[in-house]
């Protein structure tokens, strides 16, 4: 609990003259690395120029926001659409049409569900992925100490409302 107060007693030293972090819920002080997945490039950036170039603040206001986005293939999308913007005006959801995202995350549909699934091997051998019912294996991969693994799953409603 004393470590505890210590780091976040330098956590605050810091926001008392460099930059705040993104909030995930300002209403209870949440940052981004409280929940670093909560804040995502493709849910986050629509809103972020959807509000002008702002996000909440930890006063629960809209401010002016700076976006480093290190991705070469989603900066240079988010650059256009925000110089797009800046000329032509806030995009009208009513005459270019929109995409509802049905919470293939929440219901961790294919990629989605991965993060739980995702490993670093702890040495040589053999992952198997196998039945728990029956023990059948469904496949298996040779994998070295240091290997990242990563599963995924489909599951059938995610998919059929997509």
């Amino acid at each position: 609990e004393d470590k505890a107060a210590e780091v976040k007693a330098d956590f605050d030293a810091c926001y008392e003259d460099r930059p705040w972090l993104a909030m995930v819920n300002s209403d209870k002080g949440i940052t981004n690395l409280h929940v670093p997945s909560d804040i995502i490039i493709d849910a986050s950036m629509p809103v972020v120029v959807r509000d002008s170039g702002q996000m909440w603040n930890k006063d629960g206001e809209l401010e002016d926001t700076k976006c480093l986005i290190p991705d070469r293939s989603y900066a240079t999308m988010y650059q256009e659409m925000i110089s797009y913007v800046k000329t032509n005006g806030q995009f009208d959801v009513a005459t270019m049409g929109n995409v509802a995202n049905v919470g293939l995350m929440a219901q961790k549909a294919e990629e989605y569900g991965s993060h739980d699934k995702t490993f670093e091997i702890p040495s040589k051998g053999t992952v198997m992925v196998r039945d728990k019912n029956t023990g059948e294996v469904y496949f298996e991969h040779a994998v070295n100490e240091g290997d990242v693994y990563r599963m995924c799953q489909t599951k059938d409603e995610p998919i059929r409302d997509w």
